[in-house]
C-alpha cells in the first residue's frame, strides 16, 4: 500500500488542471481522505473529490474518512449513529463504490487517560478507542468489511513518550486497525521532534511502536495486530528541502514497506502540484 492524504482543506484544488493531472499521474495507490473536525466535515465535499479520483484513476483505491477528533473535541465525541450516518452517507453518494477499500479513522492521537492495566485491554478504559472499537464493528454493514486503517502522529513535545506509549497499546494491542502508519512530525517542527524519524523507523524495522531508543512501547503484542508503516512529509509552503532529504535517507530503504505521503501546497504556485508529483514519484 502506498497511500497519499487528500484533505476536505484542499477543496478548491478540485477543479484544477494542475490537480487534475497530479492525480492522473501520481505513483500512489490509494489515497486517503481526511475531513475537517468533527462538526464542521462536510460530506458532499468528499463525495465529490473522491469520485473525481475514481473518474481520474479506474484502479484506485480509496478509504472513507471519518470526521475528526482531536485535542479540542474529543470530551464530546460523535455518537456511533453519527458516525455511521456520515459514512454510510458518503459510501452511498459514490459512483464507484467498489473502490472503498475501508475506513480511514481520522484521530491523531489518543487525548484522554488509558489504563494499561484494565481486565479489559481492548479499549483500555478509554471511550475514544471504545468508539474505534464500534465503528469498526459497525463498518461491515455499510461498506462489506471492517477495515480500518490509523495515522497518529509519533510523540513530540514534552509528553512524547506518553504519546507513543498510547499509540503502541492501540497499535500493538488490539485487532483494530490493519495498518497504523506514524507521522514523525519532523518536518514541521524538529526542535520538538528530535530522533523521530529514527523512533518511526525503529517501529517500521521490527513492526511494533517503539520508543526514540528502539525500546517497544509494549511488552508484548496481540495476534491480528496492526501492519507498522510510516508517512512521508512534504510541504511546498515551507520548502524544507534539507529535511525532507532526512525523511528520504531514514526511509528510502523501507519504501517497499506499506507507507505513505502527507503532502500539501498553500503557495498558490502553478507548479506546485507537479513539483510534489515529482517528488512523490522519485520517492515511491
Amino acid at each position: 500500500m502506498k497511500f497519499i492524504t487528500i484533505f476536505e482543506t484542499q477543496y478548491s484544488f478540485n477543479s484544477r488542471d494542475d490537480y487534475k493531472k497530479f492525480i492522473q499521474n501520481v505513483e500512489a495507490t490509494d489515497f486517503v481522505f481526511v475531513p475537517k473536525a468533527y462538526g464542521s466535515a462536510n460530506k458532499n465535499i468528499q463525495i465529490e473529490m473522491l469520485n473525481k479520483i475514481t473518474s481520474l484513476r479506474s484502479n484506485a483505491k480509496i478509504w472513507i474518512g471519518t470526521p475528526g477528533i482531536d485535542s479540542k473535541n474529543y470530551t464530546g465525541l460523535p455518537s456511533l449513529t453519527t458516525m455511521k450516518n456520515f459514512i454510510q452517507d458518503v459510501y452511498k453518494g459514490l459512483r464507484n463504490p467498489s473502490a472503498v477499500a475501508g475506513v480511514y479513522y481520522n484521530q491523531e492521537s489518543i487525548y484522554g487517560d488509558m489504563n494499561y492495566n484494565a481486565s479489559n485491554n481492548s479499549d483500555f478504559n478509554n471511550k475514544e478507542i471504545r468508539l474505534m472499537h464500534d465503528v469498526k464493528n459497525m463498518i461491515s454493514s455499510i461498506i462489506g468489511k471492517n477495515t480500518m486503517i490509523w495515522i497518529p502522529y509519533y510523540g513530540y513535545g514534552t509528553n512524547a513518550a506518553t504519546i507513543i506509549k498510547k499509540v503502541g497499546h492501540v497499535a500493538d494491542k488490539t485487532n483494530l486497525f490493519k495498518y497504523v502508519f506514524l507521522q514523525p512530525h519532523y518536518l514541521f517542527e524538529p526542535e520538538k521532534s528530535p530522533n523521530n524519524l529514527l523512533g518511526v523507523q525503529y517501529s517500521v524495522r521490527n513492526n511494533r511502536v517503539c520508543y526514540r531508543d528502539g525500546a517497544p512501547a509494549v511488552s508484548s503484542t496481540t495476534s491480528g495486530k496492526a501492519t507498522i508503516g510510516f508517512e512521508m512529509e512534504y510541504s511546498y509552503k515551507h520548502q524544507n528541502e534539507h529535511l525532507y532529504q532526512e525523511y528520504k535517507n531514514t526511509f528510502s530503504s523501507y519504501k517497499n514497506q506499506p507507507c505513505g505521503f502527507y503532502w500539501e501546497d498553500k503557495s498558490g504556485s502553478p507548479t506546485a502540484c507537479e513539483k510534489i508529483k515529482d517528488t512523490i514519484n522519485e520517492f515511491f
